[in-house]
């Protein structure tokens, strides 16, 4: 004979199993299709298992007694595990929100560094072009003087001091001429196929850090794209950045070895960083009212970016 006991505690058993279910497969879908994994703490793991096994137990001692108030009871459990996994799910957006904000201000903290050290470094060549006529002077009195050994050292520590500071973009936008020459220096001793074609004035009503931030992502991007090609691979990259009225386009293109994510994104090794670089180039785009687009045909990778003048 059958008992509505047994079969309401095994509804209830089996309604909480699914539940339980549900939570691992949201929380699994959730992880894959994030651009990091959440670390929450332990407490909330804690409250996600135990709140459903104890409305089993709950359920149990509910079951023997069956009447109206263990209906109302019954769908107060239910409510309460659907609340909980809610809770639980924007808790994880949360802290992701959060932990994205994290990384990008760690990012842009290191990128303002590195614009620091860019500006420098481009200023050395300025003060060499600016002292190029005592240069030349010294070196004269030194050839009249017949002091061929200091000469040649002269001339040495002159070419050492220049290469050290090789000017590979020259456009006149001391900022962004800055940014490309230190982030392209690496690129100067290798066999990788170059192409640039930067057109900009001298002052552009965009911000530089943010156009900072915009160039490293990308070029950062192209360079661990290029890396993860073999020998034998053909390595290109190209770097069209122009200037018309009233806004700057910027593209960066390179060849890569043809695995990509279901959203553009090549392989790269810092996943987590390289989703969440792309998010802060995307998020500047929006901020001056432009686009990020990435396009990718056969093993070419090109990312454009717009952004239009304040």
């Amino acid at each position: 004979m059958l008992n509505i006991n047994s079969v309401f505690f095994d509804e209830g058993f089996v309604s909480n199993i699914v539940l339980l279910t549900l939570v691992n497969i949201i929380a699994k879908s959730y992880f894959k299709y994030s651009d990091q994994i959440v670390k929450l703490p332990i407490m909330y793991y804690i409250t996600v298992i135990f709140v459903p096994l104890g409305s089993i137990m709950v359920g149990y001692f509910v079951a023997k007694d069956l009447n109206v108030i263990s209906l109302i009871l019954s769908v107060i459990i239910l409510l309460m595990n659907i609340v909980i996994l809610y809770l639980y799910d924007n808790l994880v957006n949360m802290f992701s929100q959060q932990y994205e904000t994290d990384v990008i201000e760690q990012q842009n903290k290191a990128y303002l560094n590195q614009l620091h050290l860019m500006q420098e470094s481009q200023m050395k060549i300025r003060f060499l072009k600016h002292d190029m006529k005592n240069h030349i002077i010294n070196m004269q009195s030194l050839l009249s003087a017949e002091k061929y050994d200091q000469l040649k050292d002269y001339l040495a520590e002159t070419n050492d001091y220049i290469y050290s500071n090789n000017v590979i973009i020259d456009s006149g936008n001391e900022t962004i001429d800055s940014v490309l020459n230190y982030k392209l220096a690496p690129l100067e001793n290798n066999s990788v196929e170059k192409s640039y074609h930067v057109v900009l004035p001298e002052q552009i009503l965009i911000s530089s850090f943010d156009l900072n931030i915009v160039i490293c992502n990308l070029i950062d991007n192209a360079l661990e794209a290029l890396s993860l090609l073999g020998e034998n691979d053909e390595k290109k990259i190209t770097i069209d950045i122009v200037y018309k009225q009233g806004y700057i386009k910027i593209l960066v293109g390179n060849s890569f070895d043809g695995i990509i994510h279901k959203d553009k994104r090549t392989r790269k090794n810092d996943e987590i960083n390289h989703g969440i670089g792309l998010k802060s180039v995307q998020n500047i785009a929006e901020k001056y009212g432009g686009i990020l687009k990435t396009d990718v045909a056969d093993n070419w990778f090109e990312t454009s970016v717009i952004m239009y003048e304040k």
